[in-house]
């Protein structure tokens, strides 16, 4: 079933839950059609 909104924040995607929350609504079957990921340090060890 669609979601209600088009778009979603994460906040602490650079690595742990937020990660992997990220990860996860990116391979829904109907996905956002935005996803905002922010992370504290871009230049982290973990960031891509």
């Amino acid at each position: 079933m669609p979601f209600l909104f088009e778009s979603d924040l994460v906040t602490g995607s650079s690595r742990g839950i937020g990660f992997e929350m990220v990860r996860q609504l990116a391979n829904l079957s109907y996905p956002l059609k935005y996803i905002f990921a922010t992370c504290r340090s871009p230049d982290g060890e973990t960031a891509k």
